[in-house]
């Protein structure tokens, strides 16, 4: 560490000492010196030795540092409300346990897949991945998702209670959508796309995180997983809501010329 200047306040209470480590103060070697420096700080300070004086290291990396430290504390709080929020207003709204449930489980398979792709293509390449990554890009994949979510299954429902059976309603609503979404999907991932080719770790990371959240929820999620997920479900996939009883099914529909014919 090289000492660069000192001022000492007009009153003599506080001083500014400024100093250069041998190397990046964003290395890790740099980060577990300031680590251990603040602890040396702490336990002189409970010891006696400092003399009531206060002493911090600030500037530099270190504000990055203790911004970082403190979006991860925060991190799991924010999943856990965003996802009971998530939860609470999808069962209002549709007066339903199951189907908020089904969205929260479809929604958080969205994440492990994108964030798992982000570790096995930046983890591995880079050897680091920016801690702006999940915070930046989370609550954007959760909102997309969810928007997805309930423009596909508010169209299956009503066609449940118009009175269609379970399984013709999910094929009619998906066959409704699906265009709709898929095309949706698309302008999405290109516009959130066009971030890949930014030289900073932040921006193309999350460009990623979000190009490939987009793609799998329009052509993986909400073209197969879900509808499966409802197919699997059955009549509780709107518990405790009660619905008219099924007296339509696929072949009313092609008859009627709803949307098949």
């Amino acid at each position: 560490m090289k000492l660069d200047s000192t001022s000492t306040s007009n009153d003599g209470l506080s001083t500014l000492v400024t100093c250069y480590l041998s190397e990046s103060s964003f290395t890790d070697n740099s980060v577990d010196w300031l680590n251990q420096s603040r602890r040396l700080l702490i336990s002189l300070h409970e010891s006696g030795e400092l003399h009531n004086f206060t002493v911090s290291i600030e500037g530099g990396a270190s504000i990055e540092y203790d911004a970082e430290q403190s979006v991860q504390q925060s991190l799991h709080t924010m999943v856990s409300v965003t996802l009971c929020c998530v939860f609470l207003i999808t069962a209002l709204f549709f007066r339903s346990i199951v189907t908020p449930l089904r969205s929260v489980i479809s929604i958080t398979m969205t994440l492990a897949c994108v964030y798992g792709l982000v570790e096995l293509v930046y983890q591995n390449k880079l050897k680091t991945i920016s801690w702006m990554t999940v915070p930046m890009s989370f609550s954007i994949i959760v909102g997309l998702g969810l928007d997805y979510d309930i423009f596909l299954i508010n169209r299956i429902l009503e066609y449940r209670i118009a009175g269609y059976d379970h399984h013709s309603s999910i094929i009619a609503g998906l066959y409704q959508t699906g265009s709709i979404i898929t095309a949706a999907g698309l302008v999405m991932a290109v516009s959130f796309g066009g971030l890949i080719f930014s030289a900073s770790p932040a921006v193309y990371q999350w460009s990623f995180s979000l190009t490939i959240a987009v793609l799998i929820d329009t052509f993986l999620m909400k073209s197969c997983v879900v509808p499966i997920l409802l197919a699997k479900t059955g009549k509780i996939s709107w518990w405790p809501r009660k619905l008219p009883q099924s007296i339509k099914s696929l072949d009313s529909i092609e008859r009627e010329n709803d949307i098949l014919l």
